[in-house]
């Protein structure tokens, strides 16, 4: 019987098609069910259900034969018809193994082990330049924001409730993989990288990958739900962003290649470097810095290769567009 995985975040759905390990279909919308918008003309199951009866029929297959199993960050929809399974996010978290994975929307942040949001939409509250779009973002909450002071104001937000909640504990020894509505885009966006690194402020090596589209989220959900035909959460899946070196005062790094190439990199400290490398080849790291102390690690490329992190207060930084501004021209080049 096929298998219908579904995750509704705050802006965004996605849906996985379950035939077999070969055979499954992905489908991908912008759009969520909105109360302000849709709410005279159908109710939020009606519309879900809808969207999910469609993907069915494009790809072949019975509406009615499918088991079907719905999650969501914060709240997972409710569902009338006992054909729709609830699946809490909490446990879907629980359940990725050999995995560190973060969760961020707009308003919330979200690991295995702690859950934080800003206070009260607290966003709200600031005096901005922008606060036609900060009353619309919160009735429409698949709005994105055209501006950059618009989006840095949401992101400082999370970055300030984090920062000061001493609970995350980052974990070097495992991939961290980000997720959620606040990175799904059409397009891919320099600040999303730079807002991932301000997020980890505990020193260390990270292997770090992202996964805009929640992937993993739709097969471990499978998973969850499901004894037979297990798939593994492949990473190859997904983007690998990279190696994110991240500490205080200045850090030393010795990169060595495959063909026996080998280079020193000096950083500073207070400020972000990187250093681009071929993205599937392998890399062996020695690392120097006194708030980690020498760490040797393997690693591959990625897309942004190694990005060294040394700012003292990344918070500040998404406070001052001019800064955030030249760290984006950084990790273009």
């Amino acid at each position: 019987m096929p298998i219908i995985t579904a995750y509704v975040g705050t802006s965004n759905l996605c849906i996985l098609l379950y035939k077999s390990k070969t055979d499954y279909e992905f489908f991908y919308s912008p759009y969520i069910y909105l109360p302000n918008l849709f709410s005279n003309y159908t109710t939020e199951e009606e519309f879900y259900t809808t969207i999910i009866k469609l993907f069915c029929k494009k790809n072949g297959v019975e509406f009615d034969k499918c088991d079907i199993y719905v999650s969501g960050f914060v709240a997972v929809p409710e569902f009338k018809d006992p054909k729709f399974k609830r699946v809490s996010f909490v446990k879907l978290f629980d359940n990725m193994p050999n995995i560190y994975p973060v969760l961020v929307n707009d308003f919330a942040f979200a690991t295995k082990f702690f859950m934080v949001a800003s206070t009260s939409y607290g966003f709200l509250k600031n005096v901005t330049e922008d606060t036609t779009f900060s009353v619309n973002k919160c009735v429409y909450p698949n709005l994105r924001p055209l501006e950059l002071s618009s989006q840095l104001t949401l992101d400082k937000e999370v970055l300030d409730a984090v920062a000061k909640d001493k609970a995350i504990k980052w974990d070097p020894n495992t991939p961290i993989v980000f997720m959620g509505s606040r990175f799904y885009a059409e397009e891919e966006r320099d600040l999303d990288y730079l807002y991932m690194f301000s997020l980890i402020h505990t020193p260390g090596v990270y292997d770090i990958y992202l996964d805009r589209t929640h992937t993993l989220l739709l097969f471990n959900m499978l998973n969850t739900v499901t004894e037979k035909d297990k798939l593994s959460l492949n990473l190859a899946n997904i983007e690998h962003v990279g190696t994110l070196i991240t500490g205080k005062g200045s850090v030393e790094c010795l990169i060595s290649s495959e063909n026996g190439d080998a280079k020193v990199i000096d950083v500073d400290k207070n400020t972000i470097q990187k250093h681009s490398l071929e993205e599937t080849s392998e890399y062996r790291l020695v690392i120097k810095n006194h708030s980690i102390g020498t760490v040797e690690k393997t690693v591959f490329g990625g897309k942004l290769g190694i990005i060294v992190d040394t700012r003292d207060n990344k918070v500040e930084s998404f406070g001052n567009i001019r800064k955030v501004d030249s760290y984006l021209r950084i990790l273009k080049n």
